[in-house]
C-alpha cells in the first residue's frame, strides 16, 4: 500500500499479509490531498502493476465559537467549512470528479474542557 501527499511532503508504504483487505492509514493532516495506490507482491522481487490511485482530501479542521462566557457557564459552538472539488484544481490532476472528499459525518465529538 503507497499512499503520497499531493502538493505537499507525506509518503507511507506498508506490507500487508494478503488475506488483510483493509486498514486505517493515520498521520494525515487536516485538508490535505493524498493519493493512495496498491501492488502485490508475488515473491522473487516481483511486483504487480499499481492498482487504479485514488486521490482524496482530508476534511477541513474543526473550528470552536465561544458565544457566552460567564462566571459559571460558556457556551461553545463547533463546525468545520463546507469542502469542494474546485478548490483542490491546483494540487489534484483532472478529473475532479474522481476526488473523493473527506466525509463530515462523523459519528461523534470529544469536547474537552480543562480548568
Amino acid at each position: 500500500l503507497e499512499v503520497e501527499g499531493l502538493g505537499h511532503d507525506f509518503r507511507m508504504e506498508k506490507k500487508y499479509k494478503p488475506s488483510r483487505t483493509s486498514c486505517m492509514i493515520r498521520g494525515l493532516e487536516a485538508n490535505k490531498a493524498y493519493r493512495v495506490k496498491l501492488r502485490s507482491y508475488h515473491g522473487d522481487d516481483a511486483w504487480s502493476l499499481p492498482s487504479n490511485r485514488l486521490d482524496f482530501v482530508t476534511l477541513k479542521p474543526m473550528t470552536l465559537t465561544l458565544d457566552k462566557v460567564a462566571e459559571q457557564f460558556m457556551k461553545v459552538s463547533w463546525g468545520r467549512e463546507r469542502q469542494t472539488r474546485e478548490e483542490y484544481r491546483d494540487v489534484v490532476p483532472e478529473p475532479l470528479e474522481d476526488l473523493v472528499l473527506g466525509d463530515p459525518d462523523i459519528s461523534k465529538f470529544h469536547l474537552s474542557v480543562y480548568p
